[in-house]
Parts: structure tokens; sequence; C-alpha cells
């Protein structure tokens, strides 16, 4: 704006800077200066009808006003790609820059990203200029989305190794995390040797099934809500995890590794094959059901506590057990033999409980009851050997809580050649079988035959195999 000259009838207005444009004829125009204007000066002469009057003047210094646009103009990318920079446009350029949270930058001056350090998702980047001069701070914001590792696609064929069936063509390593989605086009099959992930999580409507004798290697957590099929398989637990999900928890082998840390689901988990614990298993509150149709084995280099265990083997062999075992709940012999020894014993717990099994199910050799009850207590012994069942009922009161362990074993043997002396109440004595029972201190294994022990009662069973009923 000038001052109105009189007689004037219009003004004539110039820049001689570039990138201004100049709206009005009057003495008072609009200017509006571009992104890339020049500086200069500003001119504006009066007209009348003697022609131009002499110019005013004025200079006028641009501060050019900062550019922060830019793009990740390759986004998805996926979590193995190389990490990307940010291109710019129209004239825009580096400042710092920051994310909405889960998003790591290799260096917030140039904005590139670490995609393998960054969580999975898709975040909104700011890049901000600082102010400069009399031009204040300038912002400008872009997308980017980083695709996760592991999601099954199902595109090709049902293979887990063939790269095409995998999101970003990329098989599972030991540091995928797994999904396999209802909508995959076909389920995976695990049809090699090799297979591995991280967690994995079989979801609602979708499957896995690993044939053959074939393994998989977890190294995290084991969530199936829908259809898992074993065949003859190992699942390997490799590192820190647990078992879950809302579908039936059900493996064939089992096996846990030095480098294993395992906690066993809430509900049941069903093993046709053997458990083998080389590492740390947790049972949480759940139950271990052994139920297949061929030899199982507990074992391994470490020994196993279970919460809940259940025998429901359908071999004449049924289960050994090759390193002590200890329940803390309860014992279900259903069906049966479980195989022990001196040293590979179960030992059920002062909280556990278990009945006196049946003709198809029950201990064969040593079992330990551990007694912590300042009372009376009954201990059911399913004991039996080979072929034949005969359970023990131990009934003792203690006058303390203190803990006793009660070791008990049926003997194929003749009683009659132990040589002891026979009271004259007792008519009949086996000629074929026998049981030892062993009372010690539970926490140094002292025997202590009758410390703090009240009183006992004894029921053994027997057959007419036996020449005597129950007694």
């Amino acid at each position: 704006t000038v001052p109105a000259v009189s007689g004037a009838t219009s003004y004539s207005w110039s820049y001689s800077g570039t990138g201004a444009t100049i709206t009005g004829t009057g003495n008072s125009v609009s200017v509006d200066y571009s992104n890339t204007a020049t500086s200069g000066t500003m001119s504006v002469a009066a007209i009348n009808g003697c022609g131009a009057g002499t110019a005013r003047t004025i200079a006028v210094t641009i501060s050019p006003m900062a550019i922060a646009t830019f793009s990740y103009t390759g986004t998805p990318y996926c979590q193995n790609s190389s990490n990307p920079s940010p291109a710019y446009s129209g004239g825009g350029s580096a400042g710092t820059f920051s994310s909405t949270a889960g998003l790591v930058f290799v260096s917030s001056v140039t904005g590139q990203v670490n995609l393998a350090a960054s969580t999975p998702g898709t975040y909104t980047v700011t890049n901000t200029k600082a102010a400069a001069g009399v031009c204040g701070m300038v912002t400008a914001t872009s997308t980017i989305t980083i695709t996760a590792l592991g999601n099954w696609l199902g595109a090709t064929s049902s293979d887990w190794f063939n790269p095409n069936n995998w999101v970003c063509t990329t098989v599972p390593t030991s540091s995928t995390d797994v999904i396999i989605p209802a909508s995959a086009s076909i389920m995976p099959v695990i049809n090699s040797t090799g297979a591995v992930c991280r967690n994995i999580t079989i979801n609602t409507g979708a499957s896995l099934t690993i044939s053959g004798s074939n393994n998989l290697d977890v190294y995290g957590n084991w969530t199936n809500n829908n259809s898992f099929t074993c065949y003859n398989s190992t699942i390997t637990f490799n590192g820190t995890g647990t078992i879950g999900g809302s579908a039936a928890t059900a493996f064939n082998n089992v096996t846990i590794a030095a480098s294993g840390t395992i906690t066993a689901p809430s509900g049941a988990m069903n093993i046709a094959g053997n458990f083998t614990n080389n590492g740390t298993f947790t049972p949480a509150f759940g139950t271990i059901v052994l139920n297949g149709s061929t030899t199982q084995t507990i074992g391994g280099n470490v020994s196993s506590t279970f919460n809940n265990l259940t025998i429901n083997n359908g071999n004449a062999t049924g289960v050994t057990i090759s390193r002590p075992v200890a329940v803390n709940g309860t014992l279900t012999l259903t069906q049966g033999r479980v195989n022990t020894t001196a040293t590979n014993i179960v030992t059920l717990s002062a909280t556990a409980s278990t009945t006196i099994g049946n003709a198809t199910s029950y201990i064969n050799g040593p079992l330990a009851y551990n007694m912590a009850n300042n009372g009376t207590t009954i201990l059911n012994l399913p004991l039996g050997k080979g072929s034949d069942w005969r359970p023990v009922v131990v009934t003792p009161t203690h006058n303390t809580a203190t803990s006793y362990t009660y070791t008990a074993e049926l003997f194929n043997a003749s009683a009659q050649a132990l040589g002891w002396t026979i009271p004259s109440s007792i008519t009949n004595v086996s000629k074929v079988h026998y049981v030892d029972i062993n009372r010690t201190v539970t926490a140094t294994t002292a025997n202590a035959s009758s410390t703090d022990l009240t009183s006992a009662t004894i029921q053994l069973y027997y057959s007419a195999t036996n020449g005597s009923s129950d007694v």
C-alpha cells in the first residue's frame, strides 16, 4: 500500500525478482510469493492523463521457507528387506524424523528405517524442519508399512518349505512368528525335516499337518486354536514358551531341549508318543494324558513333575519311566501299565491322589507316596507285577506333619520263602506274591519304620491264584 496520489487514475506495480504474483491496480495490492521466489525491488508509479509519475521503490528480501515433503516410495516393506530411506519431492529435504511407537530408525537425521528392529505395522513418520530466519518450523508426514514375516499364504501348494507359500517369499526361521490363517488357499503340511519357527499360532478355521515322522522345532509359544494333525511327528521346544490355544492339544512325541523352558496348558495335553524332558517343564494346573497305542516313554536327561497325569495306553507294554517322575495332583490309571525301577520311580507328592488302579493299568515296579499329615491318610498303591494286578491300601496315622515316604513294590515270588515267623491268626501265605513297603524320611531318605507313626493298617488284594481272598 502506498499513499494515494491526487489525480491518479491507476497505479503501475512491478517486481524485479521472480516468483511474485501481484493482484490489483490501485494504490493497495496483494502480493503472493512462491516457494521459489527470489529477492528483488518492488516498484509502483501513479498514472494519470499525463502518463506515469516517478516510481516509489522498496527492496524485498525473500527468506526461502523450508520444505519437508517426503515419502517412503516402496511401502509396504517386508521385514527382511533392505532398510529404506525417504524420497523427497517439491524441494523437500531432511530435518529430524520421528514416528509413532514401534518404528526404529537407523538414523533420525536421514530418516532411514531399521526394518528388522521395528515391530510390523503401519506408522506415521514426521519430518520436522527447524525454524530459520523469519520462517517458522515446518513439518510433513508420510506413512510406512512393515509386513511381518511368517504369515502363511498357501498360494502355490501345501509345502511348508516352498517360499512362494509365505508372505515376502520367506520360509520361517527360528526367529519367525508363524501365523496360519483360515483365509489361506491351502493349509500347510510339513513333509520333510528342518521346519522351525519361533511362536506358532494356528488360527480358528486353519490347520497344520506334520506328515510321517518329521519334526517341527519351536523356539517360543505353541497356540492351537483349531486343528493340528501330528501323525508320528516330534515337536521340539528349544526356547521359552507356553503351550495353549482354544483347541485340544494333541501331540505325538514332545521333546524339551536343554535350552527349552516350557509351561504346559491349563487343560489337557494328549501325547501319543514319548515325552522327553532335557530342559525345564512347568506343569501349571493341567493334565498330561499318555494315550498312545504303542509303547510310550517318559524320559530325557531331567526328572519331570506333572500336575495331573493320566495313563490311557493301549499297548501291552504300556508306559516306561526312564527318568524319575513326580505327580502333584491326580494320577489316573485308565489303561496301560506304568513300568518303573528303583532308580526311575513314580513319586506321588503329599498333595497327590490316585486309586488302586485296575487289572489293565497299574504300577509295574516300585511306587513312592509321600505323606505329610498330622493325622490319618489313606494311601492307595496301585501295584502290579507282569500281568498280575495286586493293589495295596496303606492307612497310616502320624502324630506330626513331617513328611515321610512310603515306597512299595509287588514281587512275583513266594512269601513263604522269606522265612518269617507266621502268627497263628494267619492261615494262608502266598507262594506267588509278596509286597515290600519301606518307610523313610522324605527329606533325608533315612529309614523311619516307626518314627512319628501312631498306627497303620494295610489292605492287601489277592486272588485265587494266591491261595487266598482279599484281606
